[in-house]
């Protein structure tokens, strides 16, 4: 039997001010295609369907329009709710959307919720466990002291029966380890400082294909069929680079696993050097960039969104590196700090301070700074 893995589409995500709306509705299409040609018995998404808990008109008229196209398409869809979604707003009309095989886990309980998928004598069975926290757990397991995200993960799965000669799959939005081993995360996830969030792999070991959501980088941990599949678009700059791709499982006596790439609308990259040189080299216009100057030019964004209206960020990098080292003695009397400073900047920069820059600069050393 066959499955689409995909998870953390972030509809209604923005990089900086741009929408990325037009990109994800390229990346939905190549979806659709993908499941025309593949035709796969379900097609799970692993949470954070939408990018916030209160989404747009705009995104929540894009998930519609996905859905109602996979049902049109009579392929069974698996659905579960991320960190980032709202359960009560993302499970309205769930149980409607059941008549047509849409089935939609946003709501936390003490067992797991699962449908057995058939086709002629094979059957699998699919597990859907949305994002789990050990907040209010304790009313469901009084007697069990949860804690942690691995102690509510590893109770709710406890609880929940299984068949033990059945093919199975589980649908989780977790932060998975495996022993010291943690997923390369990215700038745009927001993971706890200590790894308290953390649910070891181990626990999953019942399953034969364990689909995760929350992390953006496509990965296994642990084994390959515990996997991140990442996200469909470049959402920061530490993504830029990386091939983002829809997951395809097959399961008979054993699970294979490969990828198809998505084609984005637009690319994310990363420009840098001296203004004029950006200019002058610039291709690709619509694009998305992340651009850092080594030099400072006068009204340098609006002179680059000329170019590149796409500009996410900005940044200026006018040290040289490998420049040398450049010490002073401060306390010797013969050495003014003022005019040290200013050959210090000019030796690194081959530039020398504005008048204004100079008067900031006369302004800090004349003051006394008293430390905390």
């Amino acid at each position: 039997m066959k499955f689409i893995h995909l998870s953390d589409l972030h509809i209604g995500k923005r990089l900086s001010e741009h929408s990325l709306m037009d990109d994800m509705e390229h990346i939905i299409q190549q979806i659709l295609n993908t499941v025309d040609s593949e035709k796969p018995n379900g097609v799970i998404i692993a949470g954070d369907v939408y990018d916030t808990t209160v989404p747009t008109i705009d995104s929540v008229n894009m998930l519609n329009w996905f859905i109602t196209e996979l049902s049109e398409r009579k392929v069974t869809v698996f659905l579960i709710s991320g960190n980032h979604d709202s359960s009560d707003r993302l499970g309205f009309g769930s149980s409607i959307f059941e008549k047509n095989n849409i089935f939609f886990s946003t709501s936390v309980g003490n067992t797991m919720a699962y449908r057995t998928i058939t086709d002629g004598s094979e059957s699998v069975d699919v597990y859907m466990l949305p994002y789990v926290s050990p907040r209010g757990m304790g009313s469901l397991f009084p007697d069990r002291g949860i804690r942690t995200h691995e102690d509510a993960v590893k109770a709710i799965i406890e609880n929940t029966p299984m068949k033990l000669d059945s093919k199975k799959i589980l649908i989780a939005h977790q932060f998975v380890i495996n022993g010291d081993v943690k997923p390369e995360i990215s700038e745009s996830e927001m993971i706890t400082v200590g790894g308290i969030d953390s649910v070891s792999s181990e626990l999953f070991d019942m399953f034969d294909y364990v689909a995760l959501g929350h992390i953006h980088n496509p990965q296994s941990i642990g084994r390959d069929t515990v996997r991140y599949c990442g996200t469909p678009l470049v959402f920061s700059k530490s993504e830029v680079g990386k091939e983002k791709s829809m997951t395809v499982i097959e399961i008979d006596d054993s699970v294979s696993i490969r990828t198809i790439p998505f084609v984005p609308k637009r690319n994310v990259r990363i420009l840098k050097g001296p203004l004029q040189e950006i200019i002058d080299n610039a291709s690709d216009t619509d694009d998305f960039v992340y651009v850092t100057l080594t030099d400072e030019p006068i009204n340098a964004m609006s002179r680059l969104r000329e170019i590149y209206p796409n500009v996410v960020s900005l940044e200026f990098d006018t040290f040289k590196v490998g420049a040398g080292v450049f010490e002073l003695d401060l306390s010797a009397e013969s050495i003014d700090p003022e005019e040290a400073f200013i050959d210090l900047f000019r030796k690194n920069t081959d530039s020398d301070l504005t008048d204004k820059q100079k008067d900031i600069l006369h302004k800090l050393l004349s003051e006394e700074v008293i430390l905390p």
